[in-house]
């Protein structure tokens, strides 16, 4: 199930630690990221933003089960969580999934 996660940025990692430590290894991250190229000053300088500020999703198996969810509550540096979002979605959740991204942004 994935989840969206609003978190520090300067404790990602201790986040990641931290949920894989309570929830297992098979977790997987994804933070949506922009590459901006230009150049200054005849050098080529590029940049990395995140889509989506601080917010993440996260997947796991484990959080069908609300004991796991709760257990999410208390892992360090975690700003708040949103939403819950089985693996397979339909096309309409999809886009309700969006509106919400939309309006977190």
């Amino acid at each position: 199930m994935w989840t969206i996660i609003k978190f520090d940025k300067k404790n990602l990692n201790f986040l990641k630690l931290d949920i894989e430590k309570k929830m297992g290894s098979n977790s997987e991250f994804y933070i949506p990221k922009v590459l901006f190229k230009r150049y200054l000053k005849k050098k080529l300088v590029k940049k990395e933003f995140n889509l989506m500020g601080d917010y993440l999703f996260c997947f796991n198996e484990k959080f069908k089960d609300t004991k796991n969810l709760e257990n999410l509550n208390y892992v360090s540096s975690l700003k708040m969580k949103y939403a819950y979002l089985s693996k397979n979605v339909k096309f309409l959740k999809i886009q309700k999934v969006i509106f919400l991204i939309n309006f977190m942004i």
